[in-house]
Parts: structure tokens; C-alpha cells; sequence
């Protein structure tokens, strides 16, 4: 599971090399050093909820476009993980045979 605190840090601070607006908010900062040291789930995700509202009001970036990736699946292939933010895993793969020829391969797009 991606950890959303690695999103809303990018904008924590001015000084962040990601933080291409510049923009900082003390109330943003304060949240996120909470969340940052909440061992309660509940808690620390109504804290990170808290820093987004914040975030979404300001709206010191619009993301105007998105990448999308191209995968392709064989079937004799098993155990290959595609995370939810587009990340491949190859460590528990397994070849179920040797290819004669070309076989038909399906492709998928990550969202």
C-alpha cells in the first residue's frame, strides 16, 4: 500500500525540491508532524485527512496530466506484481514453460 504521507510531504515545506510552487502553511505543517508520529490509524488518517483539506483549499498545484504505463501478461508467467502506483515486483515469479514459439500475450494498462 502506497503511504500518503510521501505525497503530502512534497508540499510540507518550501525548501522541498519537489515542492515546485514553494508554498508552505503552518497549520499543513503541523498536521502532517502529528500524522507523522500517530501510532492510531483512525487518528493519523483524519490527521492526513485534515492536511489535505488544507492542501486541496489552497491548491498551490493543479496536476494537469498523468502518466499511464503499458504491461504485458503472459499466461505461462505467474507471480508478477503490479502495484497500485504502476511499480513492478519480479520477485516472486515463476515460468510455467519454455516457449516454442510466439504465443498470443494479453496487455493490460495500469490505473
Amino acid at each position: 500500500m502506497a503511504d500518503p504521507l510521501y505525497t503530502l510531504n512534497a508540499f510540507k515545506d518550501s525548501g522541498e525540491e519537489i515542492n515546485f510552487s514553494k508554498w508552505e502553511n503552518a497549520r499543513y505543517q503541523q498536521l502532517l508532524d502529528q500524522a507523522i508520529l500517530e501510532v492510531d490509524l483512525k487518528r493519523k488518517n483524519n490527521l492526513m485527512d485534515a492536511a489535505e483539506a488544507i492542501l486541496i483549499d489552497q491548491m498551490p498545484v493543479i496536476p494537469i496530466a498523468y502518466e499511464t504505463e503499458l504491461f504485458s501478461r503472459a499466461e505461462y508467467i505467474e507471480g508478477a506484481i503490479v502495484s497500485k502506483i504502476g511499480n513492478l515486483d519480479f520477485k516472486y515469479v515463476k515460468i510455467k514453460k519454455k516457449l516454442q514459439n510466439i504465443e498470443k500475450i494479453a496487455i493490460y494498462r495500469s490505473s
